[in-house]
């Protein structure tokens, strides 16, 4: 089987445009190809938090397990996007997991070790990396916030906005997300997720499939 360079997925990533040509070739050298088959772990809580991911193909939650076994999913990440980078802060067990939708991905997995060694030479990499965990951050604090401060029908909604403004469309691809990992982001149950997409779609604001949101009329998604 024929490897894939990462020299070609690069450019989809943000984060790496920042990096030298020669600091390319390094990662290149060190990057190592995986595919998951679809629902299946990338990593479980405990295992080391010793590589980062760079996602090139599919979507991976990633999230923790509750004490009353329910589960929270902290992110979805989706092509171009870092996943995995807890080890980065310095840590050495995983606290979470990362699982993988219902269809297959393809990533690329780093050392982390030899992810900083890229980070001590390239300022604007560490840079990039900081602004990623702050808006991570922020983001965890809002979706705190919103269990506390909206109802449910204001937490899906607000969900269906930001990954719209996020894409920069007003179609959101699901990406394999269902409505009980819906539920899991915004803090609800699957069967009130159902209504509220329902009664949105009957006002004709949303329209939706298995595989996507559509915006219909942004006006009236308040």
């Amino acid at each position: 089987m024929n490897v894939p360079s990462f020299l070609r997925f690069m450019p989809q990533f943000p984060l790496l445009h920042t990096l030298l040509p020669a600091e390319k070739a390094q990662l290149e050298a060190v990057a190592q190809w995986r595919s998951v088959r679809k629902n299946c772990l990338v990593y479980h809580p405990g295992d080391p938090a010793d590589h980062i991911y760079f996602l090139v193909k599919g979507a991976v939650k990633t999230g923790i397990v509750l004490h009353d076994g329910r589960t929270m999913i902290r992110n979805i990440a989706l092509p171009g996007q870092l996943f995995g980078e807890s080890g980065l802060l310095g840590e050495s067990g995983r606290r979470d997991f990362a699982r993988t939708l219902n269809q297959s991905a393809d990533f690329f997995a780093v050392r982390v070790t030899d992810f900083q060694q890229l980070m001590r030479h390239n300022f604007e990499l560490t840079n990039a990396i900081l602004k990623l965990f702050g808006d991570r951050l922020r983001r965890a604090e809002l979706q705190q916030q919103a269990l506390i401060n909206k109802d449910v029908r204001a937490r899906i909604v607000d969900f269906i906005k930001e990954n719209a403004a996020q894409r920069h469309t007003e179609r959101l691809s699901l990406n394999g997300l269902t409505q009980a990992d819906i539920a899991n982001l915004v803090g609800a149950s699957r069967q009130t997720v159902t209504a509220v997409l329902n009664e949105l779609r009957k006002t004709n604001v949303i329209a939706f499939s298995r595989r996507d949101i559509s915006i219909q009329d942004r006006d009236k998604l308040n």
